[in-house]
């Protein structure tokens, strides 16, 4: 089923295209035949595998062309780039979640009925210049300046209606014999206490996401300098983190159901360092195959 949403994902950034204007900084650009077209860019920033920058174009062009002998320069790249709004890869992630929950409510694991969604804070390296750090508010300590958030006025505005919240505290004695006090506003009817320290742990994953995007994913090696660069970057990959995620969990299913019934002494499981390693690769086939 993930190769079903990967393949509409692929037709929905095409038809993007049709729509250019919205993504673009410059209404003169991306509207002449050029060897890179506004979805070309598109793409290309979504497979970057952390190379450098010239040997990332070679690839992508042969894959497009099937020949070495079309190609574009860093310098003219860099410079498109540009134009290219970041808004882009929001609404095309957005639109890979929607497509998922709203058309495959099948495949939605779910809590009691329920959504399990974590909300937590990590730190990401970003190139330490003065433009980075007056838009993004740096954060200082041992290991220098770091990205501290990127506001979202969105959030803020949802918040502000929030006047008042109800909220409980549960007593959970961990593992080790620590104890931690959690605080929520889902009631004792839908989770009792006893429940808590399980719903508690379910947030972890929202680490091992952590992990897979600094990791996996690399989403540190940022390839540019300006506020714009980081931005497509950092949600170009948020979009393959999805993806990721999505061929994991079909193929997690898929193992699973035919280890059903089996006497294993060991379980398969997806290894996620070596499908991470191949994403790039399956979406090069998805894209440049009809």
């Amino acid at each position: 089923m993930a190769y079903k949403r990967i393949n509409k994902s692929v037709k929905d950034i095409k038809e993007k295209n049709n729509q250019n204007g919205k993504y673009k900084n410059n209404s003169k650009v991306f509207v002449r035949e050029r060897k890179m077209s506004f979805t070309d860019y598109v793409w290309y920033l979504i497979m970057q595998k952390g190379r450098t920058t010239s040997m990332e174009l070679d690839e992508y062009l042969k894959n497009k062309n099937g020949t070495y002998k079309i190609s574009i320069s860093k310098h003219a790249f860099s410079k498109q780039r540009q134009y290219l709004k970041p808004q882009i890869f929001i609404d095309i992630y957005k639109d890979y979640l929607e497509d998922f929950y709203h058309n495959y409510p099948e495949q939605n694991k779910t809590y009691k009925g329920y959504n399990v969604c974590a909300i937590d804070g990590s730190l990401f390296e970003i190139p330490n210049t003065k433009e980075l750090r007056e838009e993004y508010k740096t954060q200082k300590n041992s290991s220098g300046d770091r990205l501290r958030k990127v506001l979202d006025k969105e959030v803020k505005e949802e918040l502000k209606k929030q006047k008042t919240i109800k909220i409980r505290m549960s007593k959970v004695v961990l593992d080790t014999g620590e104890i931690e006090y959690l605080l929520t506003n889902i009631t004792e009817d839908i989770i009792a206490p006893e429940e808590m320290k399980e719903t508690y742990f379910k947030r972890w994953q929202i680490e091992i996401g952590y992990d897979i995007l600094k990791n996996k994913l690399h989403l540190e090696n940022f390839t540019g300098k300006t506020k714009i660069t980081i931005e497509q970057d950092f949600y170009a990959q948020i979009y393959t983190f999805n993806v990721l995620q999505d061929i994991k969990n079909t193929n997690t299913r898929r193992i699973q159901e035919k280890q059903k019934n089996k006497n294993l002494k060991y379980k398969y499981k997806v290894n996620i360092n070596i499908l991470a390693g191949w994403l790039k690769n399956i979406l090069i086939a998805v894209m440049f195959t009809e």
